[in-house]
């Protein structure tokens, strides 16, 4: 196999804490299968925990994994908590450095990448990147960023010293290439990376009966779902992650490597285009 260790991909236990894999096994399988096969970008918040459970599940699945996988790079997300049952976005300098020292407990030492989960519209935003930001300064993290700024605060965000911004993205979820937000990046140093929310298998679903996708299936020898994820990949200038639900996923990931400098459609366009592509 090839040295996936640049590859841009990372996964995220955020489906795996949602659902019961955790009493079969299943999701230190998936995640060690991700390791395994040289991914090292990992993804975890506090938020992500068993819907029935206090204890931040996400977190202690990394933990697990970092002691059988010590070189895994890992992203925390910060910023959305549970507020008896319901999630609440906190993103006040104070609250947000609780939130990182406690996570950062749990995880056992700094981690890679520092994202605010959202931007909070109580609070300013530099007030709120203080936190991430004092954070790398103080060694616990090497890079900090937020998710899905939207396209009226680009400017002012990139404007200081962060280094990654991360939005949905899949070949179903184009919003954020429509916005542009992409080309506002190219003249930045922050990363664009991008996030597949949707759960695994409606996503594969959706993917083998797209036209398009079956067509580019053809053209490279590869299942839909995987031209799907390489398609996305390629949009990104960070990581590319996605939230796995089994270890099958992780195989979908490491035939898309594979697609890399392939050609692809537009992308902002709905419909293939084979005049404007872009590279992986």
């Amino acid at each position: 196999m090839s040295d996936l260790t640049q590859v841009p991909f990372g996964v995220s236990v955020y489906q795996l804490s949602s659902m019961q894999l955790a009493f079969a096994g299943q999701a230190d399988a998936v995640v060690d299968s991700a390791l395994n096969a040289g991914f090292r970008g990992i993804d975890t918040s506090s938020f992500y925990r068993l819907s029935d459970s206090e204890t931040p599940t996400g977190l202690q699945w990394v933990r697990d994994a970092l002691t059988r996988h010590p070189n895994a790079q890992v992203t925390l997300k910060v910023g959305l908590v549970w507020v008896d049952g319901v999630p609440l976005l906190d993103a006040t300098a104070s609250a947000l450095r609780d939130e990182i020292h406690m996570a950062l407990d749990v995880l056992g030492g700094p981690v890679h990448t520092l994202l605010l989960h959202a931007l909070d519209p109580s609070v300013p935003v530099d007030q709120s990147l203080s936190a991430l930001m004092d954070a790398r300064s103080q060694g616990l993290a090497t890079q900090v960023g937020v998710c899905n700024v939207p396209p009226s605060l680009v400017e002012q965000v990139t404007a200081l010293p962060v280094d990654v911004l991360q939005y949905r993205l899949s070949w179903f979820d184009r919003q954020a290439l429509r916005a542009g937000l992409a080309e506002q990046l190219v003249e930045s140093p922050c990363q664009f990376s991008g996030f597949d929310a949707a759960s695994a298998t409606p996503t594969g679903w959706r993917s083998d009966t797209d036209p398009d996708l079956i067509r580019l299936s053809f053209e490279h020898d590869c299942t839909p779902r995987q031209a799907a994820l390489a398609w996305a990949a390629a949009q990104c200038t960070g990581p590319y992650v996605i939230c796995p639900q089994s270890s099958a996923d992780i195989e979908d990931l490491v035939q898309a490597e594979r697609l890399r400098g392939v050609s692809w459609p537009d992308r902002k366009s709905t419909r293939l285009n084979s005049s404007h592509c872009v590279h992986l």
